[in-house]
């Protein structure tokens, strides 16, 4: 194929990931969702939400039966493979995973101002050199 025409480059210079597209599903699999790029059903390429990123769910395997062929949807593009001929696309990023909010905040939510410290990295200091206390026994 000529570089020059090759629809997964050409798609490359016009996209980037992190971008949302409005894309219409070609076919639907047990492992994610075929979407057509580059125009409709019969677009130049195809990109692929695989079943992991459908939902933040981690066992909703059922998820993908709410869509069908001929659908619209919206989607995120998570990654373009030129060499691979690949498009990775997402569901699921385009919204927040449901444990963000306790990301955001404290220790105990986002209302919480109690920071997060990060821990230390490296060896744990030794206490070797520190007596220990001596219990008084009656």
């Amino acid at each position: 194929m000529n570089e020059s025409h090759c629809p997964w480059q050409v798609f490359a210079l016009h996209h980037e990931p992190g971008e949302r597209l409005c894309v219409f599903i070609t076919n639907v699999t047990d492992f994610g969702l075929f979407c057509a790029l580059n125009g409709g059903i019969d677009g130049d390429i195809e990109g692929l939400v695989h079943l992991s990123d459908i939902t933040w769910e981690p066992d909703d395997t059922d998820a993908i039966q709410q869509y069908s062929v001929g659908s619209e949807v919206e989607v995120q593009i998570l990654s373009i493979d030129v060499a691979r001929q690949r498009v990775s696309l997402g569901i699921k990023q385009l919204r927040d995973p449901p444990d963000s909010g306790r990301r955001r905040g404290g220790r105990n939510g986002p209302t919480d101002p109690t920071p997060v410290l990060p821990r230390p990295r490296g060896p744990r200091p030794s206490l070797s050199g520190f007596a220990r206390p001596q219990v008084a026994s009656d």
